[in-house]
């Protein structure tokens, strides 16, 4: 099934033209989902059209989503609202006719397509390509069980939890994005635009003086450049691993620049704790919704970004299939001794599980909390520190610098 861009005509019109007559209906364009083009030709002629052009449908250029993580939100809390009173493949309807943006509608036209042909609703929100693969066995776990009210408000915390650790990442990065540009813009400025002014002044001192301001600058010019090429590394390894994250993300494989991450000081510690704090949380939501165990563990390893995280949920998914409770499987390598204590006291999977896994993820989200904190508290250290050395080194050669202008006053009143 795609979707299909077909012009047609009326019977009428395209009688009028075999005769040569210009009259008749004005040509239609219209979006069709079907599996291949033949069956769109079928479909108009069922309906007394005649076609004239079909060809896949191209998004326009200029067509936009909008925010993806907004409008997913905005369908889960959506069909949280309207399946109070309806069903959920009526309300899943009522949402794609009421869209008001264009190319959102466009996108749901499968989705609707599956609704009236009468197709499970996940099937139908599996069509938008909106959401990972935990929000979906959520949603298909809710509605094998009759129970999509929870599985609503599971996917929501789900989706909202994703979104938050983007927002704490973001901000941490942004400000950190602006002390640099500060302190990067007076290096610079003391690089290539004081120095060499400092230097075409010399010429006009005394050879004496000149000789001291020159020797200053030489040196405080390899020192400076020391510190901007410093930055620059700084900023171009930045750039590299942003954009190789984006590129490698929710791709299969080990991504690189998570593994250079994970070697940084603190960074590392961040993003261990908070990927493990993810994965526990998203396991207590899968648990909560009624998935199984042995598949929401293999959601867990498959949606891990990182190799370590792939290797400790595949473990567990072999130990548990290998006949071990899933509490002392898991709590075998990769948590901490009080943590596999607390998973070890668990007997009931469906009921004390996930709040243990609860436990676990706070606990975790609170250490990677701690450490982004201490990284960026470190970082503005690091550039308050290398800001006030440019400044002092500015400083003395203002100092040299005033030291030769009175020099060349007081040759002058002599």
């Amino acid at each position: 099934m795609r979707l299909w861009t077909a012009q047609y005509t009326t019977q009428a019109r395209a009688s009028a033209a075999l005769h040569g007559d210009s009259a008749g209906s004005p040509l239609v364009t219209e979006t069709l989902y079907l599996p291949d083009e033949r069956s769109v030709r079928e479909a108009l002629l069922a309906r007394g059209l005649t076609p004239v052009h079909i060809y896949p449908y191209r998004k326009p250029w200029w067509s936009s989503l909008g925010r993806r993580a907004e409008w997913q939100k905005q369908i889960i809390n959506a069909l949280r609202f309207q399946s109070s009173t309806r069903s959920a493949g009526t309300a899943l309807r009522n949402i794609a006719e009421h869209e008001p943006n264009p190319a959102r509608r466009q996108a749901m036209l499968p989705m609707r397509a599956v609704i009236a042909a009468g197709g499970s609703f996940v099937g139908a929100v599996r069509t938008l390509n909106l959401y990972d693969r935990p929000t979906l066995a959520i949603l298909a776990a809710g509605e094998a069980s009759g129970r999509l009210a929870e599985a609503f408000r599971e996917a929501a915390a789900h989706l909202d939890g994703q979104t938050g650790v983007w927002r704490q990442l973001t901000a941490a990065a942004a400000w950190i994005a602006v002390e640099f540009a500060m302190v990067y813009s007076g290096v610079a400025g003391l690089q290539f635009y004081f120095l060499p002014s400092m230097t075409e002044q010399a010429k006009s001192m005394s050879a004496d003086q000149a000789d001291v301001l020159l020797g200053a600058a030489d040196m405080i010019w390899w020192l400076n450049g020391a510190l901007l090429a410093v930055l620059t590394g700084a900023c171009l390894l930045a750039l590299w691993l942003a954009a190789v994250w984006t590129a490698r993300r929710g791709k299969p494989g080990n991504n690189e620049a998570i593994s250079v991450l994970r070697r940084m000081p603190m960074v590392g510690g961040h993003m261990a704790h908070s990927a493990l704090a993810r994965s526990m949380r998203m396991l207590a939501r899968l648990l909560r919704a009624g998935v199984p165990v042995d598949r929401a563990l293999g959601i867990c390893r498959d949606v891990a970004d990182d190799q370590r995280g792939r290797a400790y949920w595949a473990g567990t998914l072999e130990r548990i299939r290998a006949g071990v409770p899933p509490a002392r499987a898991m709590s075998e390598g990769g948590l901490d001794p009080h943590e596999a204590e607390q998973l070890l006291t668990t007997t009931d999977t469906a009921a004390q599980m996930p709040l243990v896994l609860d436990a676990i993820a706070d606990e975790r989200a609170h250490r990677a909390d701690l450490a982004i904190k201490a990284f960026s508290r470190s970082m503005t250290y690091g550039m308050v520190g290398i800001g006030t050395l440019s400044i002092l080194l500015s400083l003395w050669l203002m100092q040299l610098q005033g030291d030769g202008t009175m020099d060349i006053l007081s040759n002058a009143l002599q």
